[in-house]
């Protein structure tokens, strides 16, 4: 494993030299996360039953669709910093950050007094396809939920900051104390206070909030002091240039999210709120790997906008093919955690699920698939091409109906074989164009 980690990624350059200790030190961090996540598991079934839990997770999916509100400005602002940035316009990326939270403000209150009156007519137990009984308490529960989804939305900005300042771990760093705060609360409920929808709904929406708030203060008095948010610096003039690669990233972002989130949802209508607790069991062990591809990918997209804006084609080339290779190392992964499965499964939830290795392996197939597409995508949303990109985005609005169609036919199985399709053929592409980008070959749509 050294061996493998001094031969990709140890480097005298300065870009890779950071890249490198992010890795490193995000490594660390993701792997408390992923237990911490693994632990919480078993917690929130042992509190609110696995049938609840089903229905927590396709409405947190649900919930989810309320990120594509901010019109891809967080992306948009990642490059936009980044290119600032490499320019040393510290003045304009003061600008740009302002500008930003001005406009998710002013976006998610508005958000939040449209839901606030729709919510009040909303059936839920109907859009979850659950019990007429949990009604009224799913309307409470939502609104509380995408009430502090709001808010959490606006402050987790810092964290694109750190992370189009080549900096991730620390974003990483806090993230991981929110979920561990998570963890704390629900061991305090499940001890304290009896079975509540509510109550778990609270802590894990506030616990992110508390974090992203001190974060905020620590990171805007100390590494970001020169780029602190300000109204004096607030410049609508730049709405159009946030904007017109904005609304790109906005695109594809959706694309993401129905290939990610969507499943969920289609799942909870072609099976029952409990194949959604299960299919969420095998993602959160399989996504193991994913979590790795992205600990390892994330510090090259804004490491690439410097690159790609200071014209060095060189170090792309070399660190697109050292990557690429990593890409494929991770299928040994995918089939060693396959293998291992259903012990990993007894020993972490219990013997009462089943869940078979045919299941587990497709669900693996899909999150390598993703990783690949994930880590071309890092690239060729650095260098700010993504026009090819945002026409096979549309690809995944197929999703909602070939995933309902073959899950109706082969179950749970059918909906993530949709997904690995269309994740297929992107990721294909967006190979193609990587490739001829680095290459200089790329000319017509393989450029844009």
């Amino acid at each position: 494993m050294l061996r493998i980690y001094n031969k990709y990624f140890v480097c005298s350059d300065k870009r890779t030299v950071l890249a490198r200790n992010n890795i490193a030190a995000m490594f660390a961090i993701k792997l408390v996360s992923v237990l911490v996540n693994l632990a919480m598991v078993p917690l929130v079934i042992n509190y609110i039953n696995i049938e609840r839990y089903g229905v927590w997770l396709t409405l947190t999916s649900l919930i989810s669709w309320f990120s594509f509100f901010d019109i891809g400005l967080t992306n948009g602002l990642r490059n936009k910093f980044a290119e600032a940035k490499a320019k040393n316009d510290h003045v304009l990326a003061r600008c740009y950050i302002s500008t930003t939270y001005a406009l998710l403000m002013v976006i998610f209150f508005v958000i939040w007094i449209v839901f606030g009156l729709i919510n009040m007519i909303l059936n839920w137990s109907e859009i979850l396809n659950v019990s007429k009984v949990l009604n009224d308490e799913l309307r409470i529960i939502v609104l509380i939920v995408v009430t502090l989804f709001c808010i959490q939305f606006v402050l987790k900005t810092v964290h694109t900051i750190m992370v189009a300042d080549q900096k991730p771990a620390y974003a990483s760093f806090f993230d991981m104390l929110a979920q561990l705060l998570s963890l704390i609360a629900l061991n305090v409920l499940l001890k304290s206070y009896k079975s509540s929808l509510i109550y778990m709904s609270i802590v894990i929406s506030v616990s992110p909030i508390i974090i992203l708030f001190i974060s905020s203060v620590y990171f805007f008095n100390n590494q970001l002091k020169l780029y602190s948010p300000s109204i004096k610096y607030v410049d609508m003039s730049l709405v159009k240039d946030l904007g017109s690669i904005s609304i790109k990233f906005f695109v594809l972002q959706l694309s993401t999210f129905v290939l990610y989130q969507v499943n969920n949802i289609i799942i909870a209508h072609v099976g029952t709120s409990s194949d959604v607790a299960i299919y969420n069991i095998v993602f959160k062990y399989m996504g193991v790997v994913l979590i790795i591809a992205t600990v390892i990918y994330s510090p090259f997209w804004s490491a690439f906008t410097e690159a790609y804006v200071v014209k060095d084609m060189m170090w792309m080339k070399r660190i697109y093919k050292k990557m690429f290779k990593v890409n494929l190392y991770l299928i040994i992964v995918v089939l060693f955690m396959v293998l291992i499965s259903d012990n990993v499964y007894k020993l972490w939830v219990g013997g009462d699920v089943k869940i078979s290795l045919i299941y587990t392996f497709v669900v693996g197939l899909y999150v390598w698939i993703m990783s690949l597409l994930f880590f071309m995508s890092q690239i060729l949303n650095g260098m700010g091409k993504i026009y090819l990109q945002l026409l096979l985005s549309f690809l995944s609005l197929t999703h909602l109906y070939v995933g309902y169609f073959l899950g109706c036919i082969y179950g749970v199985q059918g909906v993530v074989m949709s997904s690995i399709i269309i994740s297929s053929i992107m990721a294909y592409y967006a190979t193609i164009q990587v490739d001829k980008i680095i290459n200089n070959s790329a000319s017509g749509i393989w450029i844009k």
